[in-house]
C-alpha cells in the first residue's frame, strides 16, 4: 500500500508540474515572440530664443534609420522622416506666444512621419537644420523687428561704461534642451534663472547706481543658433556686455543625498597653468619666465622654490582667485546651508573672460534640505543679499585694483635659494614658436597656458571649438596666435 500511494503521489506531482510548464509557457511566449515597437519619433519641444524659434524631435532608436527630408512649403517647414512611424505619446505643439512659429503638427504618410511647422502670417521662415544621433533640430531666423528689445543696447552700455558704472553680468548655467540636474521636483535651469533674477534685482539695489547687473540669458533657451558653440557663446555674450565681473550661477547633484552645501569653482589661472607645464610637462619650459640659475631636471629644492613663488605671484594677481575669496567669505554668513568652500576647475567659460569669473554651485538639489532652501524666499534674500555685499566689496574696496595691477615682468630666483642653482644670466626667452605639436594626452587648455596664450584665441587660430578640441591627436599641429 505504502508502494502504490508513492507512485500515486508521484504521478500527481508530475501532473501538476505539467500544468505549471503549460501555464509558464502560456505566459511566457507572447513577451519572447513580441514584436519591437516601430522606429518613430518619440518627444518634441520647443525654445524661444531672442534671435531664434528652435525646434526639436527624437527618435526613439539609437540613430535615424534614414536621413530626414526637411524642405519650406506654403509658409511652413515641412520635414519627412523616411520609414518612421508617429509614437502615440507624440502630440502636436502649440506655441503661443512666439511671434515666428503658432503650431508643430506630426502625421503619417506614405513616406514616413511628417513634422509640420506653421508659421505666424506674413513669416517667410529662414531655416537651418542640424542632425544629430538620435534628435533634429530645426531653427528660424527672428527678423530683427520681431525681436524683443535687448537688456542694453551698445549706446547704453558705453554711456554707463564712461560714468563710471560697474557691469557685473549673471550667467544662469544651462537652457532649453540642456535642463541641468534635476531634483525634489526641481530642474536646474529653471531655479537658476529664478535665482538670478533675485541676485539682479538685489545687487542693483545695494550698488545705489554704482552697478548695474545684465545676464545672459533672460528665457528657457540655449544660447547662440545651431552653427554655434554654446559655451563659446556664453563667453561672447560676456563679452559683449563689457563686464566688470562674471558669475555663473548653478544648482550641484551626486549620488550621496547627504552632501550638501555651497561650493566656488575658480579657473585655473595663467600661473598655475604656467606651472603645470614648467614642473610637471616640461622642465625646459622654464625659461619662458627668465629664472635666474639653471634648474636641472631632478633639481627639487629649485622646483620647490619656483613653485611657492609662483603661488605668491597668484594670490596677488590672480584676479578670479580673489573674486571667489571674497565670494566666499560673504557666503560663509549664511549659517543655513554649510560651506564646502573654493575648488580650481579647468571650466570652460569662466578660464576664458577678460574678467574676473567664478561659477557658484548654490545647492545640491540631491539633498533634501538644500532644495527646500532653493525655493525658500527668505534664503533666496539672504543668499542675494550675500553675494551683493561681495559684489560690492570686490569692485569698491580695492581688491578689483590689486587684481588688474600688472604682473612681475618675470618670476625670479635668488642665488642663496638653492645650491644647486649655479648663477649664470638667464637666457633671452625664446621666441614663441608659430606650431605646437601636441603630445599624448595634452588639452587645449593646457597647451593655451604652456604659450601663455587663452584657449579661446587657440580654438579660434586653428579653427576648433571646445568639442572637437577634446579629439587632438598626438603629433598634431596646432597654430599658435
Amino acid at each position: 500500500m505504502r508502494r502504490a500511494g508513492r507512485g500515486q503521489g508521484q504521478r500527481e506531482r508530475l501532473g501538476a508540474l505539467t500544468v505549471l510548464s503549460v501555464v509558464l509557457a502560456a505566459w511566457i511566449a507572447p513577451v519572447h515572440g513580441a514584436r519591437t515597437p516601430p522606429a518613430a519619433l518619440y518627444r518634441a519641444g520647443y525654445e524661444m530664443a531672442p534671435e531664434v524659434t528652435r525646434i526639436w524631435v527624437t527618435v526613439n532608436r539609437s540613430n535615424w534609420p534614414a536621413a530626414p527630408r526637411p524642405s519650406i512649403s506654403d509658409g511652413a517647414v515641412v520635414v519627412v522622416f523616411p520609414g518612421l512611424e508617429v509614437h502615440d505619446q507624440l502630440d502636436n505643439l502649440s506655441i503661443p506666444n512666439d511671434t515666428l512659429v503658432r503650431e508643430v503638427r506630426f502625421s503619417r504618410a506614405s513616406g514616413g512621419a511628417v513634422m509640420r511647422i506653421l508659421c505666424r502670417p506674413g513669416v517667410t521662415p529662414q531655416a537651418t537644420y542640424l542632425s544629430e544621433r538620435d534628435a533634429f533640430f530645426v531653427e528660424i531666423a527672428r527678423p530683427s523687428a520681431l525681436r524683443p528689445p535687448p537688456q542694453v543696447t551698445a549706446e547704453e552700455l558705453r554711456r554707463l561704461k564712461e560714468s563710471g558704472v560697474k557691469i557685473v553680468v549673471l550667467d544662469p548655467g544651462h537652457g532649453g534642451r540642456d535642463p541641468g540636474t534635476r531634483g525634489h521636483g526641481m530642474i536646474e535651469k529653471t531655479e537658476v534663472l529664478e535665482l538670478c533674477r533675485v541676485l539682479q534685482k538685489r545687487i542693483e539695489e545695494m550698488g545705489a547706481g554704482r552697478v548695474r547687473v545684465f545676464l545672459t540669458r533672460t528665457g528657457d533657451y540655449n544660447l547662440g543658433s545651431l552653427s554655434d558653440d554654446r559655451l563659446l557663446l556664453r563667453i561672447k555674450k560676456a563679452a559683449e556686455l563689457s563686464g566688470d565681473l562674471f558669475l555663473s550661477v548653478h544648482l550641484n547633484q551626486f549620488s550621496k543625498p547627504s552632501v550638501s552645501g555651497w561650493e566656488i569653482h575658480v579657473p585655473q589661472s595663467y600661473a598655475d597653468s604656467r606651472l603645470a607645464g614648467m614642473l610637471q610637462r616640461d622642465p625646459a619650459a622654464i625659461t619662458d619666465h627668465a629664472v635666474t640659475g639653471e634648474m636641472q631636471g631632478d633639481d627639487a629644492e629649485l622646483k620647490h622654490i619656483m613653485l611657492k613663488q609662483l603661488q605668491d605671484y597668484n594670490e596677488a594677481y590672480d584676479p578670479s582667485g580673489q573674486w571667489a575669496d571674497v565670494l566666499a567669505g560673504e557666503l560663509r554668513k549664511l549659517t543655513e546651508i554649510s560651506a564646502r568652500g573654493k575648488r580650481t576647475t579647468n571650466k570652460f567659460v569662466t578660464g576664458n573672460l577678460g574678467m574676473p569669473s567664478v561659477l557658484l554651485e548654490v545647492a545640491y538639489l540631491s539633498n533634501a534640505g538644500d532644495a527646500r532652501l532653493v525655493r525658500n524666499e527668505r534664503f533666496r534674500q539672504r543668499l542675494a543679499t550675500a553675494v551683493g555685499a561681495a559684489v560690492l566689496k570686490y569692485l569698491f574696496e580695492g581688491h578689483a585694483q590689486l587684481a588688474q595691477a600688472p604682473p612681475p615682468a618675470a618670476v625670479k630666483v635668488s642665488a642663496a635659494a638653492s645650491s644647486s642653482a649655479r648663477q649664470k644670466p638667464s637666457p633671452p626667452a625664446p621666441a614663441r614658436p608659430a606650431y605646437h605639436k601636441v603630445k599624448k594626452g595634452e588639452t587645449i587648455s593646457e597647451i593655451a597656458g604652456k604659450y601663455g596664450v587663452s584657449a579661446t584665441a587657440l580654438l579660434r587660430a586653428n579653427g576648433l571649438t571646445p568639442r572637437s578640441a577634446r579629439r587632438l591627436q598626438e603629433g598634431q599641429k596646432v597654430r599658435i596666435p
